[in-house]
């Protein structure tokens, strides 16, 4: 299958989906990360993560990672239609798209989750569509995350983790979720939910018949 993760941020592949997508590519499905954002994250400093993310695309088995080149947190300032281009331009047709959870609490994310609703319209692509939780954006929401789906990745959690450390900008010390020990708790608790050791949830959005 071709698998395609369609994204925010540098950072989101790896705490939205990196368990699965590490869990793919191992299968040998090509797996194929989109990231909206031109890489730069804008606080204080500005901070390139771009090589962060290409580390990570590394340690998960990611084949192709891109760029559209938005900048951060100013995803509102441009119709949705041109980040419908952009991904567009790219040619991918994937069996699974991946993407962010309608209601997360970064702005950035929600435009994202629009854009992929249209970019996979079914009569277009016979496309599936899982939504998955980020963390430090999904639980902060204003609507409760409802999985629908639980991927085992009891044993590619240590790669999720792993993946997780070039991004030491985006690495707070726990109990934020977006720490290493946050990272592995919400797998485990996932897991718990469904008897497994870890797990990921996600959302089904759209599936097709197998």
């Amino acid at each position: 299958m071709n698998i395609v993760a369609y994204l925010a941020h540098a950072d989101d592949e790896v705490l939205g989906c990196g368990g699965l997508l590490a869990k793919l590519a191992a299968q040998n499905h090509r797996v194929s990360v989109v990231l909206a954002t031109d890489g730069v994250v804008k606080r204080e400093t500005e901070i390139d993560n771009t090589a962060a993310a290409r580390a990570a695309a590394k340690i998960l088995g990611v084949h192709d990672l891109f760029f559209l080149g938005f900048p951060d947190q100013q995803f509102d300032r441009y119709p949705l239609i041109e980040f419908n281009r952009a991904f567009d331009k790219l040619g991918l047709q994937p069996d699974l798209l991946i993407t962010h959870s309608a209601h997360d609490a970064n702005h950035d994310h929600t435009i994202i989750y629009r854009s992929a609703t249209v970019v996979i319209r079914p009569l277009k692509n016979r496309t599936k569509v899982l939504a998955c939780e980020t963390l430090s954006a999904t639980e902060w929401g204003y609507h409760p995350f409802t999985a629908s789906l639980y991927v085992d990745i009891t044993e590619y959690l240590p790669k999720k983790i792993e993946a997780m450390k070039p991004y030491a900008n985006e690495l707070r010390e726990f109990p934020h979720p977006r720490s290493l020990a946050g990272i592995e708790i919400k797998a485990r608790q996932r897991g718990l939910e469904v008897g497994c050791r870890a797990s990921e949830a996600y959302q089904v959005l759209r599936w097709f018949e197998i």
